[in-house]
């Protein structure tokens, strides 16, 4: 079953379908990276869900807005910004799918001015924050206010990410 979300144009299935959110993308927002097996650009960014034992409280309002990004033109901030990349999307749902227990909390999702996204979550009483460099880069901070660690540092999706778990569980 397909049902229309609040966003003119974006369609997703119900929570159990396997393909949660399709969303209508204009090719010249794709480049090159983003051609279809027939070698045409895709006119569509799909969000899928391949373990549905159980739905993460992070999942809906996070991939809802991630998507809402997407509806940005060039300029939205009054100025030069660049409109929301699909890649940056992309991206950062599958970071968000690798790092995220289902019991986390969604996080604050923003654009950036550079056509990223940035999520951050300020909670007890620490603070992670993931931008968005390309669709397999990410700038990482992360700051304790109670042990006073603090750091940033640059990673690829590729990385070994176990070092998130105690954060994400630190946040949660």
């Amino acid at each position: 079953m397909t049902a229309l979300l609040p966003y003119s144009g974006i369609m997703a299935g119900s929570i159990t379908d396997r393909e949660v959110w399709r969303v209508p993308v204009a090719s010249d927002r794709l480049g090159s990276e983003a051609l279809s097996e027939g070698g045409r650009p895709s006119q569509e960014l799909r969000i899928t869900i391949e373990n549905e034992s159980e739905i993460p409280v992070w999942l809906e309002p996070t991939a809802r807005k991630l998507v809402e990004l997407l509806k940005l033109e060039s300029g939205w901030d009054s100025y030069s910004a660049k409109p929301i990349s699909p890649h940056h999307v992309e991206g950062m749902f599958e970071l968000l799918c690798e790092i995220l227990e289902a019991h986390t909390p969604p996080p604050s999702v923003v654009p950036t001015t550079r056509g990223g996204i940035q999520v951050e979550w300020h909670r007890n009483g620490a603070d992670l924050e993931i931008e968005t460099l390309s669709r397999y880069r990410f700038q990482v901070s992360f700051e304790d206010r109670t042990s006073r660690e603090e750091w940033e540092k640059e990673l690829s999706i590729d990385d070994d990410l176990r070092f998130f778990r105690p954060i994400i569980q630190r946040i949660s």
